[in-house]
């Protein structure tokens, strides 16, 4: 056996080892915005048993693979039966993130980092920064949060970063890109002025530190050196240079696939999952009319328009739509709009409408038909900004989707967020043919003598669709 295990009051070290009576352990790690939870059955102590265990909810689980830190989280349920044995299930520190949060914390010209801190410490967790995330300074745009989860207030503040990480980097009228100021050239672009991809930012709970990082610095590595010890560490990107090698050391990319630790696989593709060829993108919070469509206050207004019986309110909304680009008028609703303009119904305050972008792809729609989606994103962003954002996302969004799980023997610490090689001859994918993939979700079964471990991975483009 190969695995430990303690459980233990909140604020103790070590407690009880359970790691001969636990059985059935898996773990399970998403970035879709879940909590890592460690599941396992206890075996009954004999009643001659002079340890004084005891399990009850809020309890801390400790588990290692094979000395390498694996889980560190708090019992949430408890079940048993006439048998005596128990089946417990664990969340990490993620799982605090659930908490509602009433305040609006980022109406004060916060950082990603502030916001992320700020939340943390509110709920009494340790933290740490890594990557770009440690680097950035760039302040958010206002958010209007109220009673609403924390990990939807992290997720929004990613996804703004995720956005301007792109959407800042705009270009002149030949081509070329600026940055967001339009004084200099920008930075992120190479000889050929091709996009860099945006920062994408996720968080995830490393043995009971909570982490807010991206995922260019999760690819897994092999470490060879001169001695044993450094042949058999396994280790992601940025801790590689603080790795306790000997000797010179060699990096390879952790490679799964064919004679290398693949045991079964799971491929598929389509087009109804997340593929659009048309995209829409909206700034939202300077059009109350919409705020009050999305309550339903102006539903079926096109229905009103249309058999006459529409109210100036009705065409006061159908205006705002028209200036965005989503509403085609006819020509007497163009009367109606006239009217309301000469009766002073529509001005410059009525008529105020959010900033808007449309990308499409004529070819891919003649094929497969409209696949469209229409985004809302916060306040703030130009009209250039949000074009070349919505090209960006457009251009990621309009292909054939592939989907891949895997089945593998198990890799200690290969989580959600983490990046591997993957090569496969029977998908083309073989030598520089190879492609990173970047894990989405990973649960990982631990038995007596055997570690395995089921992943669902996408490659880097793909994970704008998730992140």
């Amino acid at each position: 056996m190969g695995y430990t295990m303690y459980i233990t009051e909140r604020s103790d070290e070590y407690g009880f080892d359970v790691s001969t009576l636990a059985y059935n352990i898996e773990h399970t790690t998403s970035l879709l915005a879940q909590p890592g939870k460690l599941t396992f059955s206890l075996l009954k102590e004999p009643e001659d048993s002079a340890s004084g265990f005891y399990v009850e909810p809020g309890m801390r689980v400790k588990f290692w693979n094979a000395e390498v830190p694996v889980f560190s989280g708090y019992i949430f349920t408890i079940k048993t039966n006439r048998s005596g044995n128990f089946d417990i299930t664990a969340y990490d520190n993620l799982r605090y993130l659930q908490n509602h949060d009433s305040r609006c914390i980022a109406e004060a010209e916060y950082s990603l980092k502030d916001v992320f801190v700020e939340l943390c410490e509110s709920l009494q967790l340790d933290w740490r920064i890594l990557g770009h995330a440690a680097e950035e300074t760039a302040k958010l745009h206002k958010h209007a949060w109220l009673d609403k989860p924390i990990f939807e207030m992290i997720s929004d503040c990613m996804e703004e970063m995720n956005i301007r990480s792109v959407a800042e980097k705009v270009a002149d009228k030949n081509g070329r890109y600026l940055d967001d100021k339009g004084t200099r050239y920008n930075e992120y672009f190479d000889e050929l002025n091709l996009l860099k991809p945006p920062v994408k930012y996720f968080i995830r709970d490393n043995f009971g530190v909570v982490e807010l990082n991206d995922i260019e610095n999760n690819v897994k590595y092999r470490i060879s050196g001169v001695n044993e010890k450094a042949t058999v560490q396994w280790s992601d990107a940025m801790s590689v240079e603080s790795a306790n090698v000997e000797g010179e050391a060699v990096l390879n990319p952790l490679i799964i696939g064919d004679g290398s630790l693949l045991t079964n696989y799971e491929y598929e593709i389509d087009i109804d999952k997340n593929t659009f060829n048309e995209i829409i993108f909206m700034e939202s919070g300077n059009n109350e009319k919409a705020k009050k469509n999305s309550t339903g206050v102006s539903e079926g207004w096109r229905e009103r328009i249309r058999e006459a019986s529409a109210t100036d309110a009705d065409l006061i909304y159908a205006y705002a739509e028209w200036k965005a680009g989503r509403y085609t008028p006819g020509t007497v609703t163009k009367q109606e709009f006239e009217r309301l303009r000469r009766e002073g119904k529509i001005d410059k305050k009525t008529s105020k409408t959010p900033a808007a972008a449309m990308s499409q792809d004529k070819d891919a729609i003649e094929k497969w038909g409209t696949l469209r989606q229409i985004r809302s994103i916060n306040s703030g962003y130009t009209k250039r900004q949000l074009e070349e954002y919505v090209k960006l996302t457009l251009q990621e969004s309009d292909r054939v989707k592939k989907t891949l799980k895997i089945e593998a023997l198990g890799v200690a610490g290969m989580d959600a967020g983490d990046g591997f090689y993957l090569e496969l001859k029977e998908l083309g994918l073989v030598g520089d043919a190879g492609k990173m993939m970047y894990v989405v979700s990973a649960t990982h079964h631990y038995g007596t003598d055997l570690h395995t471990m089921s992943l669902d991975v996408c490659t880097p483009d793909a994970l704008t669709e998730i992140l």
